[in-house]
Protein backbone atom coordinates (compact mmCIF):
# COMPACT_ATOMS: atom_id res chain seq x y z
CA UNK A 1 0.00 0.00 0.00
CA UNK A 2 2.40 2.28 0.72
CA UNK A 3 4.51 2.19 -3.10
CA UNK A 4 0.62 3.50 -4.10
CA UNK A 5 0.54 5.94 -1.67
CA UNK A 6 3.89 7.42 -3.33
CA UNK A 7 2.66 6.58 -6.73
CA UNK A 8 -0.71 8.76 -6.06
CA UNK A 9 1.58 11.63 -4.66
CA UNK A 10 4.14 11.09 -7.65
CA UNK A 11 0.95 11.35 -10.40
CA UNK A 12 -0.77 14.30 -8.20
CA UNK A 13 2.51 16.56 -8.53
CA UNK A 14 3.37 15.86 -11.96
CA UNK A 15 -0.35 16.73 -12.72
CA UNK A 16 0.08 19.91 -11.57
CA UNK A 17 3.66 21.20 -12.09
CA UNK A 18 4.03 19.23 -15.49
CA UNK A 19 7.21 17.58 -17.13
CA UNK A 20 9.49 20.55 -16.13
CA UNK A 21 9.65 19.12 -12.40
CA UNK A 22 11.38 16.10 -11.66
CA UNK A 23 9.83 14.00 -9.62
CA UNK A 24 12.16 11.10 -7.61
CA UNK A 25 10.96 8.35 -5.85
CA UNK A 26 14.71 6.68 -5.07
CA UNK A 27 17.61 7.89 -3.81
CA UNK A 28 19.66 10.19 -6.02
CA UNK A 29 23.53 9.82 -5.57
CA UNK A 30 24.83 12.51 -8.81
CA UNK A 31 22.51 14.90 -11.32
CA UNK A 32 19.61 15.59 -9.36
CA UNK A 33 17.81 18.24 -11.60
CA UNK A 34 16.45 21.31 -10.31
CA UNK A 35 13.42 21.75 -9.86
CA UNK A 36 12.72 18.70 -8.63
CA UNK A 37 10.50 16.70 -5.84
CA UNK A 38 12.00 13.96 -3.28
CA UNK A 39 9.39 11.63 -2.32
CA UNK A 40 10.80 10.29 1.33
CA UNK A 41 8.82 7.95 3.51
CA UNK A 42 9.10 9.11 7.29
CA UNK A 43 7.41 6.15 9.01
CA UNK A 44 5.54 3.27 7.69
CA UNK A 45 3.38 1.54 10.50
CA UNK A 46 0.40 -0.79 10.54
CA UNK A 47 -2.05 -1.28 13.65
CA UNK A 48 -4.70 -4.29 13.53
CA UNK A 49 -8.05 -3.32 14.53
CA UNK A 50 -11.60 -5.43 14.95
CA UNK A 51 -11.24 -8.23 13.03
CA UNK A 52 -9.01 -8.96 10.12
CA UNK A 53 -8.80 -5.02 9.28
CA UNK A 54 -5.36 -3.23 9.85
CA UNK A 55 -4.82 0.70 9.86
CA UNK A 56 -1.78 1.58 7.42
CA UNK A 57 -0.46 4.90 8.52
CA UNK A 58 2.28 6.66 6.27
CA UNK A 59 4.02 9.53 7.14
CA UNK A 60 5.61 11.30 3.59
CA UNK A 61 8.62 13.99 3.43
CA UNK A 62 8.26 15.69 0.35
CA UNK A 63 11.44 17.56 -0.56
CA UNK A 64 11.57 20.57 -2.53
CA UNK A 65 14.83 21.66 -4.49
CA UNK A 66 14.15 24.99 -6.45
CA UNK A 67 15.23 26.05 -9.57
CA UNK A 68 17.07 29.15 -8.19
CA UNK A 69 19.23 28.20 -4.85
CA UNK A 70 17.69 29.45 -1.70
CA UNK A 71 14.84 30.93 -3.25
CA UNK A 72 12.51 31.34 -0.32
CA UNK A 73 9.56 32.92 -2.15
CA UNK A 74 9.98 29.79 -4.81
CA UNK A 75 9.64 27.54 -1.75
CA UNK A 76 7.18 29.55 -0.23
CA UNK A 77 4.66 29.01 -3.51
CA UNK A 78 5.21 25.28 -4.04
CA UNK A 79 4.61 25.18 -0.47
CA UNK A 80 1.13 26.67 -0.68
CA UNK A 81 0.22 25.13 -3.82
CA UNK A 82 1.42 21.53 -1.92
CA UNK A 83 -1.06 22.01 0.79
CA UNK A 84 -4.09 22.52 -1.38
CA UNK A 85 -3.04 19.49 -4.04
CA UNK A 86 -2.33 17.00 -1.50
CA UNK A 87 -5.61 17.06 0.73
CA UNK A 88 -6.59 14.55 -1.37
CA UNK A 89 -4.75 11.80 -3.69
CA UNK A 90 -6.40 9.27 -6.27
CA UNK A 91 -4.83 6.20 -5.96
CA UNK A 92 -4.35 4.10 -9.23
CA UNK A 93 -7.26 1.84 -8.31
CA UNK A 94 -9.49 4.93 -8.22
CA UNK A 95 -9.63 5.22 -4.39
CA UNK A 96 -9.33 8.75 -2.59
CA UNK A 97 -6.95 9.27 0.33
CA UNK A 98 -7.24 12.22 2.75
CA UNK A 99 -4.29 13.83 3.95
CA UNK A 100 -3.78 14.99 7.58
CA UNK A 101 -1.27 16.62 9.68
CA UNK A 102 0.43 18.68 6.59
CA UNK A 103 3.34 20.85 7.55
CA UNK A 104 6.25 22.30 6.02
CA UNK A 105 9.84 23.83 6.98
CA UNK A 106 12.71 25.33 4.91
CA UNK A 107 15.98 23.50 6.05
CA UNK A 108 19.23 24.37 4.57
CA UNK A 109 17.66 25.65 1.00
CA UNK A 110 14.95 22.62 0.50
CA UNK A 111 11.50 22.78 1.47
CA UNK A 112 10.20 19.74 3.59
CA UNK A 113 6.40 19.43 3.26
CA UNK A 114 5.32 16.56 5.73
CA UNK A 115 1.87 14.86 5.10
CA UNK A 116 0.13 11.71 6.31
CA UNK A 117 -2.14 9.51 5.18
CA UNK A 118 -4.24 6.69 6.42
CA UNK A 119 -5.78 3.72 4.68
CA UNK A 120 -7.95 0.95 6.14
CA UNK A 121 -6.40 -2.79 4.75
CA UNK A 122 -8.95 -5.66 5.19
CA UNK A 123 -6.54 -9.50 5.54
CA UNK A 124 -7.54 -11.95 3.29
CA UNK A 125 -7.33 -15.03 3.77
CA UNK A 126 -7.06 -18.33 0.82
CA UNK A 127 -9.44 -20.43 3.08
CA UNK A 128 -12.62 -20.20 4.44
CA UNK A 129 -13.39 -20.71 8.21
CA UNK A 130 -16.93 -21.94 7.94
CA UNK A 131 -18.73 -21.49 11.60
CA UNK A 132 -20.02 -24.79 13.02
CA UNK A 133 -23.81 -24.76 14.87
CA UNK A 134 -23.56 -23.11 18.48
CA UNK A 135 -25.82 -22.78 20.66
CA UNK A 136 -26.61 -19.73 22.57
CA UNK A 137 -29.14 -18.76 25.92
CA UNK A 138 -30.59 -15.62 26.22
CA UNK A 139 -32.47 -14.67 28.97
CA UNK A 140 -32.67 -13.60 32.65
CA UNK A 141 -31.73 -16.36 34.96
CA UNK A 142 -34.12 -15.87 38.51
Amino acid sequence: MTNEIIQGIAATLHNTFGDGYEIYQNDVSQGLQEPCFFIDIVEDSRVRRIGKRWLHDVSIDIQYFPLLDGSNEEMCNISEQLYSILEFITLTDGQMLHGFEMRSEITEGVLHFFVNYSVFLIEENDEENEMEDASFYTGVII
